[in-house]
């Protein structure tokens, strides 16, 4: 009596642990609408899923273009999406500006632009942008995956600068993105101008 009263306490916990371990139990989890990260896709190919617009899960798992250019069927029957990862980079660049620690505007600083200078570590490529102060945020779109080092600066109407934040380092690839601009993967930056 004892050895079967073993047995059916062992065979309980496994039924428990495999339940805990089973896929389906990860897949509950929220997350944040766009977000992007690494996954492992069907045949051990190395992907991408991006969070349901709802933000209650993640889209199947996408690998990416096939040697025929199409993408890779990663629903496997799971009702999951066939979307392909994103093929390009963006850089979505939200300012604040402050004045003895304070909120200002543009206007008060006599700020007009704001310049948002990208350059590739790959080639030394430049990309540059240009932005109205008083839109508060923009974006930079159709970035090769690279890394960057950003470099933005608050512009009078003389085009001289007013305020330039610490450069920063971003690399840009298929994955980790912060959210999905235009079908890019984009990294968020928010520079403070301080006066």
């Amino acid at each position: 009596m004892l050895r079967l009263r073993i047995l059916a306490t062992t065979v309980m916990v496994v039924l428990a642990l495999a339940i805990v371990a089973s896929p389906t139990a990860c897949s509950s989890k929220s997350c944040t609408p766009g977000q992007s990260v690494a996954c492992t896709g069907p045949g051990g190919c190395a992907g991408g899923q991006v969070c349901n617009a709802d933000g209650t899960g993640y889209e199947a798992c996408a690998c990416g273009a096939t040697d025929s250019g199409t993408p890779n069927d990663s629903s496997a029957g799971d009702g999951g999406s066939d979307a392909a990862l994103p093929t390009h980079g963006a850089l979505h660049v939200t300012w604040k500006i402050t004045s003895g620690g304070n909120p200002t505007t543009c206007a008060a600083v006599s700020g007009v632009t704001v310049d948002v200078v990208l350059t590739s570590s790959a080639d030394g490529g430049v990309t540059d942008k240009t932005f109205q102060c008083n839109d508060g945020s923009g974006d930079v779109t159709g970035l090769a995956f690279d890394t960057y080092v950003v470099s933005i600066s608050l512009l009078d109407n003389a085009s001289l600068a007013l305020s330039t934040a610490p450069n920063q380092n971003v690399t840009l690839g298929p994955t980790g993105c912060d959210s999905i601009i235009a079908g890019d993967c984009a990294k968020n930056l928010t520079p403070t101008f301080a006066f």
